[in-house]
């Protein structure tokens, strides 16, 4: 019990009112007081609480951060089917159809038969007994082209002139043309004709014969 009674050590400062200050006793330590901020709770203060805490956002409301790069899906695009183009095309090909596409149709068959029966390509005429040989008279030579152009169509037609092409044997190749005088062939009729020529230096290696082309050979 003795020990109880005993006053103890205590490691602390003695806090004193203010008539303590007014005899003249001064604080050792000023800088250790430190003003404190009361704050008054009311019973309402749950209510307070609540207003004050933080507000989840909705679930439909858009979100920040790394939630604003989300892409909102989409609806997916529906193309039509098969049959739904079959249609829209049988349409188009209906008017235009209807509104005139079958006269340029004709006109161009039209035009193409025509395009074909002046083609040179449907020529009558034929050419025929092609033959050449060298004719040697002193120290010079010639080339001798014998040939006959046929006509076994059942309609006359005009012999063109004639190119006549002369190939040596170093590969040139020279150019000449013969005229005709326009002359008409009826049916079965034959022309004959004759061209003496220049000898290619070394020698001649082919001899052609074909009707002139307008503007070439």
């Amino acid at each position: 019990m003795s020990d109880e009674r005993m006053a103890r050590p205590v490691s602390g400062e003695i806090m004193t009112d203010g008539r303590t200050r007014e005899t003249g006793r001064q604080r050792r330590h000023g800088d250790d007081v430190i003003d404190a901020d009361f704050e008054t709770i009311l019973p309402d203060s749950k209510t307070t609480a609540q207003q004050r805490a933080p507000q989840s956002p909705p679930p439909g409301q858009a979100q920040g951060g790394m939630d604003m790069l989300r892409s909102a899906e989409r609806p997916e695009r529906r193309n039509g089917g098969p049959v739904f183009w079959i249609f829209g095309l049988a349409l188009v090909f209906g008017a235009f159809w209807v509104s005139g596409g079958h006269a340029i149709v004709s006109r161009d068959d039209g035009a193409r038969q025509d395009a074909t029966s002046v083609s040179p390509f449907k020529q009558p005429l034929r050419i025929v007994d092609v033959v050449s040989r060298i004719d040697r008279k002193g120290e010079r030579s010639f080339l001798m082209v014998d040939g006959a152009v046929n006509n076994p169509s059942d309609r006359p037609a005009m012999v063109p002139p004639l190119a006549i092409t002369v190939t040596g044997l170093d590969g040139r190749e020279t150019y000449y043309y013969l005229g005709t005088n326009e002359r008409t062939l009826a049916p079965g009729q034959r022309f004959d004709f004759s061209s003496r020529l220049r000898t290619p230096n070394g020698g001649v290696r082919t001899v052609t014969v074909d009707f002139k082309k307008e503007g070439g050979n």
